[in-house]
Formats: C-alpha cells, sequence, structure tokens
C-alpha cells in the first residue's frame, strides 16, 4: 500500500526545474544588493586591494578581519571580464549572483539526497517544494554575499555527516566545507562545531574518519591563512581579528546593542509572519520531541551565540536559511496525526496566500530599495557620467549607489534638500516628506505592484524604494510633470543588468 501524502505536490521531475528557474530569475532581477555589507564585504575589498579608481573607502580592508575567499573570487571575476572586454558593471554583478546560483543548485541537491532518508516518504514532495520554492530562498542563493556562502558550505558540510553511508571521501568534504563556511563567516563555526559534536556522539565515527575529517578542516584553514596574507599584503588570520573584534569590539565603530530576544520577532516579522510564526514553533516542536536530531545541535549553538552578542541584524542569521526547509517538514512530522489531518488543508491554504506574492517579490525585483536599478537605467540611457543628488536629510548612504556601478560619474552629492544647480538627476526615498521644487519623478526603484506588498512587509519603518528624479527645465516644467510625474504610481523596474 502506498503511503498517503500529507500535501498534495506537484510530480517529482517538476521540483528540480522549479529551483532552477527560480534561481535564474532572481539572479536576472534581483539585481543589485541586499546590504550595504553584500558589496563592500565582496567587491568592495576586491577593488580596494586592486586601487581600482571605483574603490570606495572599506574600514575593514585596514582591520583585515574579512575572509578573503570571496573577495578573491570577486578579483578573478573582474580579472576574467576585464581580460575579454567587458566592462559593465551590472553584467559582471550578473555574473556573481549567476555563480552563486550555481553553487546553491549543487548543494541544495546533495543535501536533498542526503537528508531525505530521514523523513517519511509522504514528506519528500513536501520537503523538495521548500527546498526550492520557499520564498526568501531563491532570493538569498543569488547573494554573493558571505552570509549566502557560508550557510550553503555549512549545508554541504552537514550532508554527508547525516548521510546513510559514511564514506571517507565524503568525511574530508565535510571537514573543507565546514573550514570554508568558518572563513567566510566566522560565527558559523557555532553551528559547526554544534554538528561536529553530533557527528561524534550520535554516529560513533572510526578513528580514521575522525582523523580524514581534522586533516582537511586543518588544511583548509590553513590555506585560508595563506590566502588571506597574499591579499591584505601582511601576515593574516582573518578568522581570529575577526573573533577578536567581535568580542571587544572596534574604538572607531559603534555597532549599536539590541536585546537578547530581538531575533525570535524579527524571525516572525521578516519571515512574513505565517511562515515565521512556523519556523519558530517548527524549532520548538523539534527540541521538545527530538533534542538528538542534527538540526538542533546545529541551530543552537548558533542561535546562542548570536543572542548573547549584544550586537544583532537580521542577517547574522541568513547562514541558518539553507536548513529551513528540513526544520520545517521535520517540525510538522511530530505534530500528532489528528491535528495534522485537521489543519493541513488551511494551512497549506495560508502559505501558499503568503509564500506566492513575497516569492513574486523577492524573485522578479532588484533586491534592497531599488536604488542600483536606478542606476542601472541611467547607464543605459546614456547619462552614465551624470552626476546625482541623494536627497536626505540623514542616512543619506541608503539612497547612494557605490561607485563601482558609475565608474564615470563622479562622487553622489548627499544633500537634506535641493542639489545644486549643476545637478540634474536625484535619488529620494518614495515616502520622504517633499519632492524638491522644478524636480519631476523618472521611476521608482521598485515596480507599484511589488511597493505594495513591501508595504505589508516593511510594516512601519520603511521609507519606500528610491525614486528617480529629473530636473524639469523652463516652460516644459508643467508639461513634463504631467509626463512624468506617475512614474511613482506605474513607472518600470528599470532594472539594468
Amino acid at each position: 500500500m502506498a503511503p498517503q501524502r500529507t500535501f498534495p505536490t506537484p510530480p517529482h521531475r517538476w521540483h528540480g526545474a522549479i529551483g532552477v528557474l527560480l534561481l535564474l530569475m532572481a539572479a536576472w532581477c534581483s539585481t543589485g544588493h541586499h546590504s550595504e555589507d553584500e558589496h563592500h564585504q565582496t567587491l568592495g575589498l576586491a577593488l580596494t586591494r586592486a586601487g581600482a579608481p571605483t574603490a570606495e573607502a572599506v574600514w575593514e580592508h585596514g582591520e583585515r578581519i574579512r575572509g578573503s575567499a570571496l573577495p578573491w573570487i570577486a578579483t578573478g571575476m573582474l580579472g576574467a571580464t576585464g581580460a575579454i572586454g567587458l566592462t559593465d558593471p551590472f553584467t559582471r554583478t550578473a555574473l556573481l549572483r549567476l555563480l552563486t546560483a550555481l553553487l546553491a543548485c549543487v548543494v541544495v541537491h546533495r543535501a536533498l539526497r542526503a537528508t531525505m532518508h530521514r523523513l517519511p516518504t509522504g514528506l519528500h514532495g513536501p520537503y523538495r517544494l521548500l527546498a526550492s520554492g520557499l520564498w526568501f530562498l531563491p532570493f538569498l542563493y543569488v547573494r554573493f554575499a558571505s552570509e549566502t556562502w557560508a550557510g550553503l558550505w555549512l549545508l554541504a558540510g552537514i550532508a554527508p555527516l547525516v548521510a546513510p553511508i559514511a564514506r571517507p571521501r565524503a568525511t574530508v568534504w565535510a571537514g573543507a566545507c565546514f573550514a570554508l563556511a568558518v572563513w567566510v563567516r566566522p560565527p558559523v563555526a557555532a553551528a559547526a562545531a554544534g554538528i561536529v559534536a553530533w557527528w561524534w556522539y550520535t554516529r560513533r565515527p572510526t578513528g580514521k574518519h575522525i582523523a580524514l575529517f581534522v586533516v582537511a578542516a586543518m588544511g583548509m584553514l590553513a590555506l585560508s591563512v595563506i590566502a588571506d596574507s597574499i591579499f591584505y599584503g601582511t601576515p593574516t588570520c582573518s578568522i581570529l581579528r575577526y573573533t577578536v573584534m567581535g568580542f571587544t569590539g572596534h574604538p572607531d565603530h559603534d555597532f549599536g546593542r539590541l536585546p537578547w530576544w530581538y531575533y525570535f520577532p524579527w524571525i516572525v516579522k521578516y519571515a512574513v509572519p505565517p511562515v515565521g510564526l512556523c519556523i519558530l514553533l517548527a524549532f520548538a516542536m523539534l527540541l521538545r520531541k527530538d533534542r538528538g536530531h542534527p538540526l538542533v545541535w546545529a541551530m543552537v549553538p548558533f542561535m546562542l551565540l548570536h543572542i548573547a552578542l549584544p550586537h544583532k541584524e537580521l542577517r547574522f542569521l541568513y547562514p541558518l536559511a539553507p536548513l529551513v526547509p528540513w526544520l520545517l517538514v521535520e517540525g510538522w512530522r511530530h505534530v500528532p496525526r489528528l491535528h495534522r489531518r485537521a489543519i493541513a488543508r488551511p494551512l497549506l491554504g495560508v502559505l501558499i496566500a503568503c509564500n506566492v506574492p513575497a516569492l513574486a517579490v523577492a524573485v522578479l525585483t532588484p533586491a534592497g530599495n531599488g536604488r542600483t536599478a536606478l542606476a542601472g537605467h541611467l547607464h543605459h540611457t546614456g547619462h552614465a557620467r551624470a552626476p546625482v543628488a541623494a536627497i536626505a536629510p540623514d542616512h543619506g548612504w541608503r539612497l547612494t549607489v557605490p561607485r563601482f556601478y558609475r565608474p564615470h560619474a563622479p562622487a553622489p552629492v548627499i544633500v537634506s534638500r535641493t542639489p545644486p544647480a549643476d545637478v540634474h538627476f536625484a535619488v529620494i526615498a518614495a515616502k520622504a516628506p517633499g519632492r524638491p521644487p522644478g524636480f519631476v519623478a523618472v521611476m521608482p526603484g521598485q515596480p507599484p505592484w511589488a511597493t505594495s506588498l513591501l508595504e505589508l512587509y516593511h510594516w512601519t519603518e520603511w521609507r519606500g524604494p528610491a525614486v528617480l528624479l529629473r530636473r524639469a527645465h523652463g516652460a516644459s516644467a508643467v508639461h513634463e510633470e504631467a509626463l512624468h510625474g506617475a512614474a511613482l504610481g506605474g513607472g518600470g523596474t528599470g532594472t539594468g543588468r
């Protein structure tokens, strides 16, 4: 008798195709960067090391606290594309997103194969579908950022240790992947240590497997020191320097402090409340019902470390994102069978209603507030050299675009109200109190349908997408206002690869 499925799912052969399609769409449409550090800690460090004209001040370069793995990849990409005459910055960053998507495809596929045996057959389909289409995963899986790459290498290391058959070659791979994850983002060491402890306590590996794991991990860590030292031009262990600064702080940088419990409401809010609540409930269910599960051993040390540290940002949790599909199906497995039958279809309807719109925004629109998409519009409409003013009374950096995306333009001007007379383009937040006189809207950084959904996602503190303005000239100002004023409500995204 065939096992009953808890949820209806598409045929098995479509799961992989859906995941690849979503990743390709996100790599193409989710232009720009999600956070400042996604640019400055990767491309920014590579440009600083090379002394490029578009390099901007990256204080982490002087402190040598960032692992050089991703900056080395960015350096290689810049050199290879430059050698063939490809200098368009938007195409170059698209290649980095595609590279990240390729890594995600390989790692997620291997992880599914390694972990599927732990689940009932009826949950295999939902597990694959969540791994492909949970709304925030395609978005994160194209981010060329330390959080994404560390999370993928962490997942790649976990897979061979939880697989049903322990092979020596897989043990070597696990050790190297964990070391890579720690090199890219040192706090991931807490999750890696937890899963290694689970492996040792539960699987009782032989001395040969332990030796292979240790040698592979130590070899990769030694390689990280060599690569860091070459990158920074002086003997450097970025993992050690990052760890020391994480506990002692930096005299010139106030990292901010938040209460210990802050991550829990953030998860509920920013994962979209029904999805975020399911994540927390699944975690709580696993803690109660199966404390020996490898996810518990990986997630608890990581969460405790970040709860204890006073400085908190949501992106610090992103390395755990690749584990969330597995967490959700494991949590569901421990729900009593009678309850599952009662809530399965209503819960499925609620999750689909929340996941599909969020997935559309994450996959089809520019990242962040869309300011890089505005730079792409200027670049591809013949205004690559035009100066641009960022109009903001505070936090002007939220509206400026890194010089890498505008290599032939002067540095952006930050003003609180009206740009200088010789600046004909400006960027302003959609929720800014007033548009400067004499300027008309050209296009918003996000399409109107996405902005409406993002209002629900961000709630009260969001300033809205960035909006590109153009100075109106002479008697045509009123006419141009009529033509372009609708851009706030009906303009395209102008993603500008």
